[in-house]
């Protein structure tokens, strides 16, 4: 057993084992705008209610813990990856996944959504099959490369993180 070149890991054999992860979580404080009498918000980055609220919770993006498994057998390069995406707003269980706008409140079941249990097998003149399930098939690397994921997103009076 030995530590990987990089990242936080261990190689034991043939097989490379590495983690990786980060925690995502800020204090947001709304003070809407009063909406003016005859007049219709709907959408938008903008917020009309009667009162200031205030919430530790997710941004865009809740926290991450992946697992990697990668070994060479036969020529044949195999990898898995576990990807675990813990929220820390409690779960509204509305049907948009575990980790949908919930509300920020204490003592309740937080989310976790495992939307990256996948495996690749390939050799360097055939090409990588992918099996399972992924962010997506194109794009994935600009929608998690985006540095706006890490960021708060809108407040939405607290009530529902967006």
């Amino acid at each position: 057993v030995r530590m990987t070149s990089s990242g936080i890991g261990m190689e034991v054999g043939g097989v490379t084992v590495k983690f990786s992860g980060s925690v995502n979580a800020f204090y947001t404080h709304d003070s809407p705008d009063k909406r003016l009498a005859g007049t219709t918000g709907v959408g938008g980055l903008a917020n009309t209610g009667p009162q200031n609220s205030s919430a530790i919770r997710n941004g865009l993006l809740p926290g991450i813990f992946g697992l990697d498994v990668s070994t060479n057998q036969g020529g044949w390069d195999i990898a898995a990856h576990f990807g675990f995406y813990p929220g820390i707003n409690s779960n509204s269980y509305g049907g948009n996944g575990a980790n949908a706008a919930g509300a920020p409140v204490a003592l309740a079941t937080a989310g976790i959504d495992a939307r990256q249990p996948y495996m690749t097998l390939g050799k360097p003149h055939l090409g990588t099959f992918k099996l399972g399930r992924d962010i997506g098939l194109f794009g994935s690397d600009a929608i998690l490369n985006d540095i706006t994921l890490l960021s708060v997103g809108t407040p939405g009076s607290n009530a529902g993180p967006s």
